[in-house]
């Protein structure tokens, strides 16, 4: 019997997957971060952070951010990108608490001792308000 894990690409392109099945308040979900947003509003990005070890050498997480883009509309003001930004990270929060027990994500969660990071990045010349939350997601590992 030989142990497999998934890849972490695996993993990343399955809670983008999810994130796109789930959360219906996205236009676009990238498993990656684009050169380009296309002027899409809102999206998610989701890209690889990192990996941490277990003690167990069957136990080990992958790292993850999580990005919620937003158009800035400085016209008209930016606090519905504020408010729209809030959503997201709650429905992310949700997100992560729904899937906790997923079959290739084994364990998903928000780790509590991590501030999500936000920005005000431009984009192909294009205003967007972003934050960034970190999820830890330990793969399932199984038997082949």
């Amino acid at each position: 019997m030989t142990l497999s894990v998934p890849s972490r690409q695996t993993v990343r392109e399955r809670l983008a997957t999810l994130i796109d099945a789930q959360i219906e308040a996205y236009v676009a979900v990238f498993d990656h971060v684009p050169r380009d947003l296309q002027g899409k509003s809102p999206c998610c990005t989701v890209s690889s952070l990192g990996f941490r070890p277990g003690q167990n050498p069957y136990l080990y997480t992958y790292r993850f951010a999580i990005g919620n883009w937003v158009r800035r509309d400085l016209s008209t003001g930016v606090a519905a990108s504020e408010d729209t930004l809030d959503t997201l990270m709650q429905a992310i929060a949700q997100f992560a608490l729904n899937n906790a027990n997923d079959s290739v994500l084994h364990i998903c969660k928000i780790p509590v001792d991590q501030d999500s990071e936000t920005s005000y990045p431009v984009v192909d010349g294009i205003p967007y308000r972003a934050e960034f939350i970190t999820v830890e997601v330990r793969p399932q590992v199984g038997a082949s």
